[in-house]
């Protein structure tokens, strides 16, 4: 119940706020949704509504520095994807860790971590060739598992 009272408010929020933004009243809209970022600060349509606020009102340096705390927002939502697939390596779910540090990895590809990553991958790579006790000799014979991998790494690097 009190979970759609929420989501009724919400809906009624945004339309309102974008209703501001689509007359032009970029400075109302923009107050709105700061009041609301204050309670909600990681909510992609409150972020997506302040920032057209800031172009709609020609504040494009101040639009710069609210991008950039964004990518801090992103970068720590990122992390969750690394926890994640480190507690997948360390269960032995290696392709749902590869999974996890792949979103890592789309996220932020020029994030410092990215090192890590790729090393955390790697040695994935390298525990599931060592739990196959196989060693393969041409691509023919390598498993669908490992290949997955191995086209991983790859795009990895050429990134």
């Amino acid at each position: 119940m009190e979970n759609n009272i929420f989501s009724e408010n919400r809906i009624h929020f945004l339309r309102e706020a974008n209703a501001l933004l689509q007359n032009n009243r970029f400075r109302e809209a923009l107050n709105l949704v700061t009041e609301q970022l204050q309670n909600y600060p990681a909510d992609t349509d409150l972020l997506g509504i302040y920032s057209e606020a800031l172009i709609g009102m020609g504040r494009l340096k101040e639009l710069h520095t609210f991008l950039n705390s964004v990518e801090q927002i992103i970068s720590g939502f990122n992390l969750i994807y690394e926890r994640a697939g480190d507690a997948c390596r360390e269960k032995g779910f290696h392709r749902e860790a590869a999974h996890c540090y792949e979103k890592f990895m789309s996220l932020r590809p020029d994030a410092e971590k990215s090192r890590d990553i790729l090393e955390k991958m790697t040695f994935l790579e390298h525990a599931d060739q060592a739990s196959d006790g196989e060693s393969f000799t041409d691509d023919q014979n390598i498993p669908e598992q490992e290949e997955f991998y191995t086209v991983t790494m790859a795009q990895l690097y050429i990134e």
